[in-house]
């Protein structure tokens, strides 16, 4: 497998991809700022029919995760958690198999 994440197929990336079951512990860090780290907890997975979402999204989303963050870690640990809603969020898989949080890929590690 290529270290190298732009030549990576569809396979080895959703062969890295955690499994996740509600109640599972995760580390959540953004692709774009990897200095934060975001620990959460997964409450609930939804299809989406259960969101409420017309056909339409599911070429784009694969399922939701609704998260309750535990834990805010680096650089933007008091920026993000002054923030209202960062407490309990909505994650995405999408079809392209990463995962996202507030319109942002996230990287997502069982912990």
């Amino acid at each position: 497998m290529s270290n190298d994440k732009s030549t990576r197929t569809d396979s080895e990336v959703y062969s890295e991809m955690p499994d996740l079951i509600v109640g599972d512990h995760i580390e959540l860090v953004h692709e774009d700022g990897p200095q934060t780290v975001l620990n959460a907890t997964v409450s609930t997975i939804l299809t989406d029919h259960d969101e409420g979402m017309g056909p339409e999204v599911e070429d784009y989303v694969a399922c939701w995760f609704e998260i309750d963050m535990t834990c805010v870690e680096g650089e933007d640990a008091t920026q993000i958690s002054l923030r209202a809603d960062a407490w309990a969020s909505a994650m995405t898989l999408g079809t392209d198999f990463k995962y996202s949080l507030n319109g942002r890929h996230v990287t997502v590690r069982k912990s």
